[in-house]
């Protein structure tokens, strides 16, 4: 319970990196069950919609 709480905590306050999204983006996923094609398109500087 502590470590699982600690680690939260540590996650929460930390801020290592500064990300943005790109412009648009397209991928291609694998799993068991088949193969996905997706695009991601650029909401705002930090989100993103897939």
């Amino acid at each position: 319970m502590i470590i699982t709480l600690s680690f939260f905590l540590i996650t929460f306050f930390t801020n290592a990196q500064n990300a943005s999204v790109e412009k648009s983006t397209y991928g291609i996923q694998t799993g068991i069950l088949g193969i996905w094609a997706h695009r991601e398109e650029k909401l705002t500087n930090q989100i993103a919609l897939r």
